[in-house]
């Protein structure tokens, strides 16, 4: 865990590591949020990824096979694998 300090104008400064393991650069925004004695900052870009789950339907489409059949034969497969 890494310990930063809050400055006179409530400013923190983001270690260099985690700013470059976490993409941000200078102009980057953040939406930030106080829960149950949590502060939790999340770059805006990452919250307009998430804003809907209906940007998600089909996304696996076709992923198992293209008919119900397909799907239940691949099923069986999977499930050929498990060790019981």
């Amino acid at each position: 865990m890494t310990v930063v300090t809050v400055r006179e104008k409530n400013q923190v400064t983001i270690p260099r590591a985690i700013a470059r393991a976490a993409g941000i650069e200078p102009g980057t925004t953040f939406d930030i949020q106080y829960v149950n004695g949590v502060i939790t900052m999340t770059p805006s870009e990452h919250r307009k990824l998430g804003d809907s789950l209906e940007q998600y339907a089909g996304v696996g489409r076709g992923l198992w096979g293209q008919t119900a059949s397909d799907v239940a034969e691949s099923l069986e497969r999977d499930r050929a694998t498990w060790e019981r």
